[in-house]
């Protein structure tokens, strides 16, 4: 792209615990995936004329045309823009592709704009964005990816940063195929309308492993983060958003040594995460692709040095 006048990146995301359950008020924690990012360019083209250029399918196209498009209607920018995007996050597979795409696309426009923002800013502009992909979210992904730094999340409440209180590395295996939050989310949303009280059970249980992991993930206690990993995946399983594949990796990564497993995003489809000590590290990846995952990745999270503290006080 030529003329570039302004160009921004935003991270992926993984989801620690709480996942599905945030939609319906519960607390959760997520984490920055800085192993994949998405980077939006953009510059000045003749009036009435957006064009995008990415690498997705004709319908993903189509929605990334129309966010780009209400993008612009958000920030009070003309529809005079040629926007590139260059990602290496696998969409649909609950790495957080949209908010990333969201995040640095508004980042990117504010900049070619001349315009400042803060991270809250930025979030807001991001989750107005998320409805045009997946009907309801609950803000988690464009929170933790506009912020950048793990974070504690209860939908209506500003994001509360979290630091870990040692270093922890996971290990993620994706299945086959992608699964599609929007639809995840609505059959979670009927099968909790359809049975109250059993529902209501199940948030009190994921309030409790939300918990858990946070006390371990600041005290820096692998263990128990392990634990409350399995517990989180459990849950999933009983709201009908686990598949054979998915269930088939975390039980490969657990007896391999994974200190716990579980899937991470929206579910029927995408990627598991299993929380791994460095003499394990190996044997789980090797666990994963011998169980069929298709992709394997890892993340390393950690204590964030006071140098690197943002001006405005994000981290």
């Amino acid at each position: 792209m030529t003329n570039v006048t302004g160009r921004a990146s935003a991270p992926g995301k993984v989801i620690l615990a709480g996942e599905h359950f945030a939609v319906h008020g519960v607390p959760a924690l997520a984490l920055p995936f800085t192993g994949a990012c998405t980077t939006v360019s953009v510059a000045p083209a003749p009036p009435e004329t957006v064009t995008l250029t990415a690498a997705l399918s004709e319908n993903d196209h189509a929605r990334a045309l129309t966010v780009v498009e209400a993008a612009l209607t958000r920030l009070a920018l003309p529809r005079a823009w040629t926007v590139s995007v260059d990602s290496t996050i696998p969409v649909g597979f609950g790495l957080g592709s949209s908010a990333a795409f969201a995040v640095a696309l508004v980042r990117a426009l504010l900049m070619a704009a001349g315009l400042s923002a803060t991270p809250e800013d930025v979030r807001e502009h991001a989750h107005a964005l998320e409805r045009l992909f997946h009907g309801s979210p609950s803000g988690l992904d464009d929170s933790v990816v506009a912020y950048e730094t793990p974070i504690a999340f209860r939908r209506g409440e500003a994001p509360e940063r979290l630091v870990p209180g040692a270093h922890f590395r996971f290990v993620l295996g994706a299945v086959g195929y992608a699964g599609s939050t929007m639809e995840a989310v609505a059959s979670v949303r009927r099968r909790a309308e359809a049975d109250p009280p059993w529902f209501s059970k199940l948030k009190d249980s994921a309030g409790s492993a939300v918990s858990q992991a946070r006390t371990a993930l600041e005290s820096g206690d692998a263990h128990a983060l392990g634990r409350a990993l399995d517990d989180s995946h459990g849950l999933l399983q009983e709201i009908g958003v686990s598949t054979p594949e998915l269930d088939s990796l975390v039980v490969a990564a657990r007896d391999a040594g994974a200190l716990g497993a579980k899937l991470t995003g929206a579910g029927w489809g995408g990627f598991m995460m299993a929380l791994v000590t460095p003499n394990r590290h190996a044997g789980v990846r090797d666990a994963l692709s011998k169980a069929g995952a298709t992709l394997v990745l890892e993340l390393d999270v950690g204590p964030v040095p006071e140098n690197r503290r943002g001006s405005d006080g994000s981290k």
